[in-house]
């Protein structure tokens, strides 16, 4: 999705209405790593329409990552992924093909797209690129809610729908985009930043909760993002999903 730059005061001080807790950690996290988006003159003021390609991960265990599926993730570095599932344990490796259509004065929309479980290349078993062979396809739809980056700034939105492949699988699930920004958002002298005048500014994601029914998102704070977090150096945004129980 488009990065969208706001304030820090803005970001630390949004709360929203909260109820019921929801699992800490998403069963499914993929990152974007490529997006060709187009404007159209259709609505108010236009619309957004993107084709994005993204790989992540999927929590072993789940109706989309069986456990003979799964595999400790690469870890080029020690130290934590900050907020990613690689830390929780083994993941099947997921790629996600998503076409978006976001109306640039609400931020409502669709998203639809495939996604493919994938292992490794018996052709070149020790080969240490992602995974290639698709153990398992699918399909997956649903509707988008942009509207806090399109109308109030703030980076992110959220998407329900379903994930399905065959006629036994079908996942309703709901997700949360946290998109990439520039703040001063820590000051530790290892985080990989850049300095760009008087403050300490470098690449970051927002920490959020989400609760209640229908879910609701509650902005926390911030995060820098770490190089396992970027592709090719360029801060990806992060689709965190969280599957029905």
């Amino acid at each position: 999705m488009r990065r969208v730059g706001t304030g820090v005061a803005l970001l630390v001080t949004l709360l929203l209405w909260s109820g019921a807790a929801w699992a800490l950690m998403p069963n499914a996290q993929v990152y974007e790593l490529t997006e060709e988006a187009s404007l159209t003159a259709a609505g108010a003021v236009g619309s957004e329409v993107s084709v994005s390609s993204m790989i992540g991960f999927v929590q072993s265990g789940t109706a989309l990552c069986p456990a003979q599926f799964a595999g400790p993730a690469r870890r080029a570095r020690r130290g934590r992924y900050r907020g990613d599932i690689r830390d929780s344990g083994p993941v099947c490796t997921v790629t996600i093909t998503g076409n978006n259509t976001v109306d640039l004065a609400t931020g409502l929309g669709s998203i639809s797209g495939t996604f493919a479980i994938l292992g490794p290349d018996p052709i070149n078993p020790n080969a240490v690129d992602a995974p290639e062979v698709a153990l398992m396809t699918g399909t997956f739809n649903g509707s988008m809610d942009f509207s806090p980056a399109v109308r109030a700034g703030v980076p992110y939105g959220t998407v329900t729908g379903v994930l399905s492949s065959g006629a036994s699988v079908r996942v309703p699930f709901t997700g949360v985009f946290v998109m990439p920004f520039d703040a001063a958002c820590s000051w530790r002298g290892d985080d990989d930043r850049d300095d760009r005048g008087a403050s300490f500014v470098t690449d970051c994601y927002l920490t959020y909760t989400l609760s209640g029914t229908p879910p609701v998102v509650t902005v926390t704070g911030m995060v820098p993002l770490t190089p396992a977090q970027k592709a090719i150096d360029f801060p990806t945004a992060r689709f965190d999903i969280y599957f029905q129980q």
